[in-house]
Protein backbone atom coordinates (compact mmCIF):
# COMPACT_ATOMS: atom_id res chain seq x y z
CA UNK A 1 0.00 0.00 0.00
CA UNK A 2 1.51 3.38 -0.95
CA UNK A 3 2.33 5.85 1.77
CA UNK A 4 -0.22 8.56 2.43
CA UNK A 5 1.04 11.98 1.33
CA UNK A 6 2.10 14.32 4.11
CA UNK A 7 -0.74 16.64 5.06
CA UNK A 8 0.78 20.05 5.78
CA UNK A 9 0.47 23.51 4.33
CA UNK A 10 3.52 25.45 3.18
CA UNK A 11 1.91 28.63 4.46
CA UNK A 12 1.94 27.18 8.00
CA UNK A 13 5.69 26.56 7.74
CA UNK A 14 6.20 30.11 6.46
CA UNK A 15 4.11 31.53 9.32
CA UNK A 16 6.13 29.60 11.89
CA UNK A 17 9.42 30.78 10.43
CA UNK A 18 8.16 34.36 10.26
CA UNK A 19 6.99 34.20 13.90
CA UNK A 20 10.39 32.89 15.02
CA UNK A 21 12.15 35.64 13.06
CA UNK A 22 10.00 38.31 14.73
CA UNK A 23 11.28 37.00 18.08
CA UNK A 24 14.88 37.33 16.80
CA UNK A 25 15.34 33.56 16.71
CA UNK A 26 17.39 31.92 13.99
CA UNK A 27 15.64 28.97 12.37
CA UNK A 28 18.14 26.11 12.18
CA UNK A 29 15.89 23.30 10.99
CA UNK A 30 12.31 22.51 10.01
CA UNK A 31 10.98 18.98 10.45
CA UNK A 32 7.76 17.75 8.89
CA UNK A 33 6.56 14.42 10.25
CA UNK A 34 4.60 11.90 8.17
CA UNK A 35 1.44 12.84 10.10
CA UNK A 36 1.86 16.51 9.09
CA UNK A 37 3.33 17.72 12.39
CA UNK A 38 5.65 20.68 11.79
CA UNK A 39 8.58 21.31 14.15
CA UNK A 40 10.65 24.46 13.82
CA UNK A 41 14.00 24.31 15.60
CA UNK A 42 15.67 27.59 16.48
CA UNK A 43 18.95 28.89 17.83
CA UNK A 44 18.71 31.34 20.74
CA UNK A 45 19.53 35.01 20.09
CA UNK A 46 23.26 35.71 20.10
CA UNK A 47 24.25 32.26 18.87
CA UNK A 48 25.41 32.01 15.28
CA UNK A 49 24.64 28.34 14.86
CA UNK A 50 24.39 25.05 16.68
CA UNK A 51 27.91 24.27 15.44
CA UNK A 52 29.24 26.74 18.03
CA UNK A 53 28.61 24.17 20.78
CA UNK A 54 30.62 21.53 18.90
CA UNK A 55 33.42 23.97 18.13
CA UNK A 56 33.61 24.96 21.79
CA UNK A 57 33.72 21.33 22.91
CA UNK A 58 36.38 20.42 20.33
CA UNK A 59 38.45 23.40 21.52
CA UNK A 60 38.30 22.03 25.05
CA UNK A 61 39.17 18.47 23.88
CA UNK A 62 41.96 18.85 21.28
CA UNK A 63 42.56 15.09 20.93
CA UNK A 64 38.90 14.27 20.24
CA UNK A 65 39.12 14.62 16.46
CA UNK A 66 42.12 12.35 15.96
CA UNK A 67 41.85 8.72 14.78
CA UNK A 68 42.92 6.18 17.35
CA UNK A 69 44.95 3.42 15.74
CA UNK A 70 42.62 2.65 12.82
Amino acid sequence: MPAKPVDFKERNVRRGIRAASKENLIVSEVEIEPDGTIRIHTVPPGKQSQDDELDKWLGEHPDAGQAQGH
